[in-house]
């Protein structure tokens, strides 16, 4: 069983920018941290070693951030109101040797992300990612589409998706979720 943390001091948000590079493979800013609630999972018998890691954010929206503002606008407009809208980012599971959360642990992980992002109180999730599997999966509690397309990416061109879900969707989907993959 994992529980969770949140991060609070520059040191531990300095070690979750590593992990989510060295796991996650996107960069992430000190300051996007510091405006956010940062989470990590653990086992409880070796809080030292993180399993994984994820970002709500109810200010700013990474995801967002990377599109052209007359694009960005009109899926705000549209689909995700900000004071509507929070953010699960940063999502990343320890792929370390003898670290990597296990069938049971890794459902644990995204439904502490799911749990928190509804704990904002916002009607709205934002998810998105520029991996294809990755998409696959989220998509199943994720179901609607905001944007698809090429972005810059934080310096480099990368094909995106953007999508989000209510609050009411994410009970369902998550079942659907542990179904496909734990059963």
């Amino acid at each position: 069983m994992l529980t969770t943390k949140i991060l609070k001091t520059t040191e531990e948000l300095n070690r979750f920018i590593t992990m989510q590079l060295e796991n996650g493979g996107a960069e992430v800013t000190l300051d996007y941290l510091q405006q956010a609630e940062v989470r990590v999972t653990y086992r409880k018998s070796n809080p030292d070693i993180w399993m994984g890691g994820y970002v709500i954010s109810i200010h700013q929206k990474r995801y967002l951030d990377v599109l052209p503002q007359d694009t960005r606008q009109a899926i705000e407009d549209k689909y995700l109101p900000p004071h509507k809208t929070a953010e699960i980012s940063c999502i990343w599971k320890n792929r370390a040797p003898h670290q990597k959360p296990q069938g049971f642990e890794v459902a644990q992980l995204y439904w502490f992300a799911l749990q928190d992002g509804m704990l904002t109180g916002r009607p709205i999730l934002l998810g998105g990612t520029a991996h294809e599997k990755i998409r696959r999966i989220q998509m199943i509690v994720f179901r609607h589409l905001a944007f698809s397309g090429e972005v810059n990416f934080y310096g480099t061109s990368h094909h995106v998706w953007i999508y989000y879900c209510t609050r009411l969707e994410v009970l369902p989907g998550f079942v659907n979720y542990v179904r496909m993959f734990l059963f």
